[in-house]
């Protein structure tokens, strides 16, 4: 079986990928799992260029000088994740899609831009459900381990309903 995930995100750093790995496994088991970010053509070998070939890796302060000079920031940003998986369930081959749209907004009286909240939630919401007990406490975790329902279930990971089932702030 092989699921591929297709992640669109602006000024992206990184996702959580422990929501996509959780969706595809509630539906079935998943033997491979592909993750991609989507950014404008040209990004990656861009970045190399200036981390790895102009050195600035080994610069960071001057590194982080020049983007915040020359790329603007940007709060109203939108991450838009796509995951569609095909397998077999209850014996037939499916194909199943599943999307999410989170939209920038307000946190505890702050504008966060939807890579923050993201980010933020699926870091919050794992330390939370493993100081309530329900991941292992010992040891590495993997994505899997953790039960889909109580991570949307959880208070910091509401970004992540499905449409129509949590509010924006």
């Amino acid at each position: 079986m092989t699921c591929s995930g297709i992640i669109s995100i602006s000024q992206s750093i990184s996702i959580d990928i422990i929501l996509i790995y959780s969706i595809v496994n509630s539906l079935f088991q998943s033997t491979n799992l592909i993750y991609k970010t989507i950014r404008y053509k040209g990004h990656q070998y861009l970045m190399d260029f200036v981390i790895n070939g102009l050195r600035l890796g080994e610069r960071r302060d001057l590194l982080k000088r020049i983007f915040e000079n020359a790329v603007a920031a940007t709060k109203q940003d939108v991450v838009l994740i796509m995951v569609t998986a095909t397998g077999l369930i209850n014996g037939q081959f499916m194909q199943v899609t599943d999307s999410r749209k989170i939209y920038h907004g307000e946190v505890n009286g702050e504008q966060w831009g939807a890579i923050q909240i993201t980010t933020s939630a699926g870091l919050c919401t794992v330390l939370d459900l493993f100081f309530a007990g329900k991941t292992p406490q010992q040891g590495y975790v993997r994505q899997e381990q953790i039960d889909l329902t109580d991570f949307i279930g959880n208070r910091f990971a509401q970004c992540f309903k499905p449409h129509g089932e949590h509010q924006r702030s």
